[in-house]
């Protein structure tokens, strides 16, 4: 295991997953054996789980994925089982004591094949698709996620702050907290982590949506977030405006979950030091404008 894979979890979890590092390659190689897998390398990827890859004797590559925490493994499981078959890794074994499963590889290889041309309408009707599964019972809840984690993580960074954060972005992004609209419309089963590394594609240029923080509520919120997230890089606007035409959400709806979760982005940005800080004030800007 790679000393930058150690870190991020040991970053994302604390100090206590150290003892579990160390037993989790023996408890893939294990899982692996029983299941009459070859196994091939710890894959260094992801930053609250550890991966390897491994092929079956029809020599189907799959991965073999271990998490350390116990919620985040069920959780997971029970979304991609909701979804599948679909634009999802189908799940073919789960050790429920170790929390360590196999699952389908995207398209037969480590982070999929490159993406399709058309690559944001192809993510876009997929997530639809994801949105169209009513919501299965016993997960979290958006609404519990925004009033116990998200609004109160902004406004402790808030009042951390020391007047380095730009005024205009904490303007905007105070402002479209206080007009959040929860509730109105059909609950869904949500992936809630829609970065750019958790959609990949498969040999056919199909979308494979994997890693999901699942959550049950409005699906206002997987639109916003990947209008936000997916590339920072790039202008969101589009992104914002086939979200809209592809969800049928209004863009006033929208935008001001776009800026929350901006908001709740910048300030961790701030907070580690990350050079984006001054990419996703701009992305605010940018999006405000499109509400008026």
């Amino acid at each position: 295991m790679s000393a930058a894979c150690r870190r991020r979890l040991t970053d994302h979890y604390g100090a206590d997953v150290t003892k579990w590092l160390e037993r989790v390659p023996q408890m893939i190689d294990l899982v692996a054996k029983r299941q009459g897998l070859v196994g091939g390398s710890l894959h260094d990827a992801g930053c609250a789980s550890v991966i390897a890859t491994a092929t079956d004797s029809l020599g189907t590559h799959l991965i073999l994925k271990a998490w350390y925490d116990h919620d985040r493994f069920r959780n997971e499981l029970t979304a991609l089982r909701h979804w599948f078959p679909g634009p999802v890794p189908g799940v073919r074994h789960v050790d429920g004591a170790r929390a360590v499963a196999v699952l389908e590889m995207a398209g037969g290889r480590p982070g999929g094949h490159p993406p399709p041309r058309e690559e944001q309408q192809v993510v876009a009707e997929g997530l639809r698709f994801l949105h169209t599964r009513p919501a299965p019972g016993g997960l979290p809840a958006l609404d519990d996620y925004l009033t116990s984690t998200v609004v109160p993580r902004v406004h402790r960074r808030l009042a951390r702050s020391t007047g380095d954060v730009p005024v205009m972005a904490v303007r905007l992004g105070v402002d479209a907290m206080s007009r959040l609209r929860t509730g109105h419309r059909h609950q869904v089963l949500l992936h809630a982590d829609l970065y750019r590394e958790n959609v990949l594609f498969d040999d056919t240029r199909g979308v494979v949506f994997i890693d999901p923080l699942p959550m049950v509520g409005d699906p206002v919120f997987d639109w916003a977030f990947w209008t936000v997230y997916y590339d920072l890089d790039r202008d969101p606007v589009g992104r914002l405006r086939l979200a809209t035409q592809t969800s049928g959400i209004p863009s006033a709806e929208m935008v001001p979950w776009c800026l929350t979760l901006c908001l709740d982005g910048l300030l961790y940005y701030r907070e580690v030091g990350d050079p984006r800080l001054g990419c996703i004030g701009d992305v605010m800007v940018a999006l405000a404008k499109e509400a008026r």
